[in-house]
């Protein structure tokens, strides 16, 4: 009888060892970068490009960031992204990290390439919906100590080996102080202001599901709309720019008339605490319902 137990005894622990095993993630498929960054300096924003891997199971990253915006959009392309879903769920996180982040991506294609987007990333993983002048900025320190991007999309787990991004990020802020003053602003007056201007109320309300026309919901279309306002020094709105926007055409006309109507914000204050002429970024998106 003893031995009998002892038997079912040490079933019981291989089948559990064995569902162990078969529970434990799957080792991430490594993916070394091919070339180098490639810095794109745009009207719509600072963006940086890597490849990595080679063939069909190559993956293209972008990380995009606006003047005023302390986190960056992660683009990614590649034959593994493909998908009919408009919205998935993704993990992610720059490594090294305490576990991958959940993530609800937009999905669309660039030049018939699969295409998914996640924005509000910094390379310490800090995702917050705090405003702007909460925010603490990345470290140096820890921009230099990323090692990769690591994503889980379904049962593929990828290790993109992007090493220390210092260089990758100083590249994005020296593009944005460009931009800013292409943008007919002071850097370095931008950087010292003890208060950035700051929208009045919800920002939910200036674009709302009730203000996107039947004719885009009746297609299935979805619009993304990327703006800057000028926000003068009393806090009212001077000037919508549309910076960037995908289909369908006038829905970015639509969203600078409806944010300019609604708009209210409180004015940026200098390093002295003088109300100053500043702006603000942002995006509207029109989304189908889940």
């Amino acid at each position: 009888m003893g031995s009998i137990l002892m038997l079912i005894k040490a079933t019981l622990i291989s089948a559990l060892l064995a569902t162990q095993a078969s529970a434990a993630p799957a080792a991430p498929t490594v993916l070394e970068r091919s070339g180098r960054w490639v810095a794109r300096f745009d009207e719509d924003g600072c963006k940086i490009l890597g490849a990595f891997g080679e063939g069909k199971d190559q993956i293209s990253i972008q990380l995009r960031q606006l003047p005023s915006q302390p986190n960056f959009e992660i683009s990614l392309f590649g034959e593994i992204f493909k998908t009919e879903d408009p919205f998935s769920d993704m993990k992610m996180a720059f490594a090294p990290h305490d576990g991958l982040i959940k993530v609800v991506t937009t999905n669309g294609d660039v030049n018939g390439i699969p295409t998914r987007i996640s924005g509000n990333w910094r390379v310490d993983n800090f995702r917050s919906a705090s405003p702007q002048n909460d925010v603490a900025p990345v470290t140096p320190a820890q921009e230099a100590a990323v090692e990769a991007l690591d994503i889980s999309s379904g049962k593929a787990v990828y290790r993109l080996h992007t090493a220390t991004m210092a260089g990758t990020m100083r590249t994005l802020r020296n593009c944005m102080d460009e931009l800013m003053t292409h943008w007919g602003y002071d850097p370095i007056q931008y950087r010292t202001l003890s208060h950035r201007a700051e929208p009045v109320g919800n920002i939910g309300k200036w674009v709302t599901s009730s203000d996107y026309p039947s004719g885009a919901i009746s297609k299935g279309q979805m619009a993304i709309v990327h703006f800057r306002l000028d926000v003068d020094a009393v806090g009212g709105v001077g000037n919508c720019v549309v910076i960037a926007a995908n289909y369908p055409p006038g829905l970015e006309t639509l969203a600078c008339r409806l944010i300019k109507l609604r708009a209210h914000f409180t004015p940026a204050l200098d390093k002295d605490g003088k109300a100053v002429a500043s702006f603000y970024v942002n995006t509207v998106r029109f989304t189908l319902p889940r």
